[in-house]
């Protein structure tokens, strides 16, 4: 990920940072998708046309039990994952 051009941080409950193309979200699931303090996330992934690439929930005691952590990119950037990682599982 290049230079972050955007940075969420309500630490302990919502981290995320994005640079254009591509955004990595840290939520606990006390923060529901809904929640106005997820609203600049989700107006970040709609304003750049992102999709979600992965999503996987977790535990982190630090992020209040149950998380969380999801990947966000434009359909480019998506491609181009895509296509590296299927040359890299080719290798």
């Amino acid at each position: 990920m290049s230079e972050p051009s955007f940075q969420v941080a309500l630490a302990p409950y919502l981290v995320a940072v994005g640079d254009g193309a591509r955004l990595r979200v840290y939520r606990s699931l006390a923060v529901s998708a809904e929640a106005p303090a997820y609203k600049p996330v989700a107006d970040y992934i709609e304003e750049n046309g992102m999709v979600l690439v992965s999503s996987e929930t977790g535990r982190h005691d630090g992020m209040f039990g149950r998380t969380e952590q999801s990947h966000y990119a434009t359909p480019e950037a998506r491609m181009l994952w895509l296509a590296t990682t299927e040359e890299e599982n080719k290798a």
